[in-house]
């Protein structure tokens, strides 16, 4: 081999070496191109998996919640209508009570009412007219026995309520009403009944 060739051979040979180190490095870049690219590719992958994942439980949840209120919403109504028909029934018993139980209870309810003595007894009218004169002068009687002024007369006024009485004084009325009684008492009556009904 001349001294050309071998030269040429060396600059060949350091040509073929650069080219494969040029090879080399541009396979090593690709590679670590690739391999970022594949890392990207998995990242987002994961955060899109896990994106659907929390919504697909966020709407779960949402349905469970939404179930589940409608779920009390309807036990809530449930218990409302049985407390309804309950205080529907204890109003129905205390008006259809015999006369002279009831008449006993109104006079009680009326004795400890009273302030003066001279009130005005506002009645429904199916009371008026089952308890009559009679009932009056029995209260009255009662108050004047007790010490108290016994002049209570009834009021012309007519209630409209569904028993009981309201009792007037001037502008003062003290409302005794079975309406007004369940009305002031709900809470507490309700709280007992849902005790008894519903455990």
């Amino acid at each position: 081999m001349t001294g050309v060739e071998k030269i040429k051979e060396e600059i060949l040979a350091e040509a073929r070496n650069e080219a494969e180190a040029n090879v080399s490095r541009a396979k090593a870049k690709a590679d670590d191109l690739l391999r970022k690219a594949r890392e990207e590719a998995e990242r987002k992958k994961q955060t899109i998996l896990e994106k659907a994942n929390q919504e697909g439980e966020d709407k779960r949840q949402r349905i469970l919640a939404t179930t589940e209120l409608e779920g009390r919403k309807k036990r809530l109504q449930a218990k409302q209508e049985v407390l309804e028909e309950v205080f529907a029934k204890v109003m129905a018993a205390l008006n259809s009570m015999p006369v002279k139980e009831y008449s006993e209870v109104l006079t009680e309810m009326i004795i400890n009412s009273v302030k003066t003595g001279t009130e005005e007894i506002v009645l429904t009218e199916k009371d008026r007219g089952r308890l009559g004169e009679t009932f009056l002068a029995n209260v009255n009687l009662r108050l004047s026995k007790e010490g108290k002024t016994g002049g209570l007369k009834f009021s012309d006024e007519v209630g409209d309520f569904q028993g009981g009485f309201i009792l007037k004084s001037g502008d003062v009325e003290v409302n005794q009403s079975f309406d007004a009684i369940l009305r002031m008492q709900h809470d507490e009556l309700e709280a007992l009944a849902i005790k008894v009904l519903f455990g």
